[in-house]
């Protein structure tokens, strides 16, 4: 292998703010870049950590209209991954055991990607918390008597903890993959027919981790895990509103698109109050209240993104020097406190839920979970047991029938949102300490100040509006989950954050192409 190693979001910072004063504009987009993990070469591991798939680095500038095509590449791929049927699935159902899963990590029930992104993000947002609250010690390779305290700034160590997120996720992979597979997720298989669908799946994690690792390696924009769930989620918003597919109900044959299925119901139907009212509250199909709920979400969110706090500085060498603007966003830490809250709690649905349908007799399974059919729709949902109190409440009116689950699940998801946000700032070494130090190294300070105020100006503003941000965040998507069907609010706010951030990518990068250059 060769190329150089993904620098950490630290590094990259403190290089773009050595070549000039203007380059303050480079530390803001350090906070557009944030991802959950890097995954990078490993030139300097052993040869077991060879044995793992990875990307080379490329050796030359990619072009801007280079990384158009590679994105939307992959982004296709994505796509018909996400259609693609697995060979060997049998009746598997009406209730869908990763139903939690799918309005954030993507992936299609059936599908090669089935399992969505959830394995990627699980690994690297575990490890990276891990990391940041100084509990991860042990080396996961070779001898695993071995303890270290990893050290960021050698390159050996970021490589290695690459290679363990990794591995990590492909790990991940496997046994969900053998758990959903035994488990009864796929129908009633055995033999070499299990065996195929497991391998499968593995494939198709597999083939996920180097798409998002080709992406942060610099072929494309952003992350290939954020590129797929912000294609999945917009992609299935845009068909619940205009959908032309046809169902048969017991009213007649309807469409699924929200919008289409109100033209068709008002004139086709001779009450058109009662046409309005089916179009806005259908149960089994798409309706409009969905939309508006999604558009309401997708907006708030928006307008949380731009609520920023400005901090002056100016150079302490230089006289007369012009003053630049540091932001501090509302939305300090991005949707990654949420996106791990989420991982947690859909992962433990799924397998609530999954062991559930194989033993819905068994004492023990009953207390992690009983689920439930209601409204004459097949899709279960919790009922009983801890996976009840860890999900939100199906709709508005199941917080005045039970205020308690709502108040249990409300608490937990915002505070352990907020808390994360705090961990989640020290794994992308952006807090305020860190980020004072990056700033001050540039003989940078607050007009009229001495030096060593930025860390105190930033001390006060950092914890206050990343806590903040998390919790509205986390506050905006429940109740957009509440309002809406299950997962419409926190699958908006993390599809915005994402659209944000590849926007915010793509115009940063078009903007430093050297005039003249040619798009490819």
């Amino acid at each position: 292998m060769s190329g150089e190693c993904t620098d950490t979001h630290l590094e990259r910072r403190r290089r773009t703010l050595s070549a000039s004063i203007p380059a303050l504009r480079s530390l803001d987009r350090a906070f557009l870049n944030l991802t959950p993990f890097t995954l990078c070469e490993h030139d300097e591991l052993t040869n077991n950590h060879r044995l793992l798939p990875a990307i080379k680095t490329p050796d030359y500038k990619v072009p801007f209209g280079e990384k158009i095509v590679w994105t939307f590449s992959a982004g296709v791929v994505l796509v018909l991954g996400s259609q693609m049927p697995l060979f060997g699935v049998q009746n598997v159902g009406a209730s869908d055991a990763g139903f939690a899963l799918r309005s954030v990590f993507a992936g299609n029930r059936g599908s090669l990607f089935d399992l969505g992104v959830a394995p990627l993000l699980a690994s690297g947002l575990l490890l990276q918390t891990l990391a940041a609250s100084k509990q991860l010690r042990t080396l996961l390779f070779g001898d695993l008597s071995l303890t270290i305290a990893l050290d960021w700034d050698r390159r050996e160590d970021r490589a290695l903890f690459s290679a363990a997120q990794k591995l990590t996720a492909i790990l991940l992979a496997v046994a969900l993959s053998v758990f959903s597979v035994f488990i009864g997720v796929y129908g009633a298989v055995s033999g070499i027919t299990a065996i195929l669908l497991v391998a499968q799946l593995v494939v198709g994690q597999i083939l996920v981790i180097l798409i998002d690792e080709a992406m942060q390696q610099g072929y494309g924009f952003g992350s290939g895990y954020g590129l797929f769930i912000a294609s999945h989620l917009a992609e299935n918003m845009f068909w619940s509103v205009f959908s032309l597919a046809s169902f048969k109900t017991g009213k007649g044959t309807e469409y699924e698109g929200s919008i289409i299925a109100l033209v068709q119901l008002v004139l086709t139907r001779r009450d058109k109050f009662r046409a309005l009212k089916e179009a806005f509250y259908r149960k089994n199909l798409p309706n409009l209240s969905t939309a508006i709920v999604q558009t309401a979400v997708l907006g708030a969110v928006s307008y949380l993104n731009g609520i920023r706090m400005e901090v002056p500085l100016q150079h302490s060498k230089m006289r007369g020097a012009q003053t630049h603007k540091f932001p501090v966003k509302l939305l300090y830490s991005s949707n990654y406190p949420l996106l791990i809250v989420s991982v947690a709690l859909g992962l433990y649905s799924y397998v609530s839920h999954a062991l559930f349908n194989r033993f819905p007799e068994n004492m023990v399974v009953r207390i992690f979970g009983v689920w439930k059919a209601y409204d004459n729709i097949a899709q279960q949902f919790p009922h009983g047991g801890l996976a009840y109190y860890l999900s939100p409440p199906r709709t508005l009116f199941s917080c005045l029938r039970d205020p308690i689950q709502f108040a249990i699940f409300s608490t937990l998801f915002i505070w352990s949102a907020t808390k994360l946000s705090e961990l989640w700032t020290e794994a992308a070494g952006t807090n305020a300490k860190d980020v004072s130090k990056t700033l001050e190294s540039q003989s940078l300070v607050l007009p009229g100040r001495r030096e060593g105020s930025i860390y105190k100006e930033l001390k006060k503003l950092v914890p206050e509006l990343n806590l903040a941000g998390a919790a509205v965040l986390a506050g905006v998507a429940l109740i957009g989950d509440l309002i809406g069907p299950h997962g419409t609010g926190t699958g908006c706010a993390v599809l915005i954050t994402f659209l944000y951030q590849f926007f915010e990518i793509i115009i940063r990068e078009n903007m430093e192409r050297p005039a003249g250059d040619q798009l490819f």
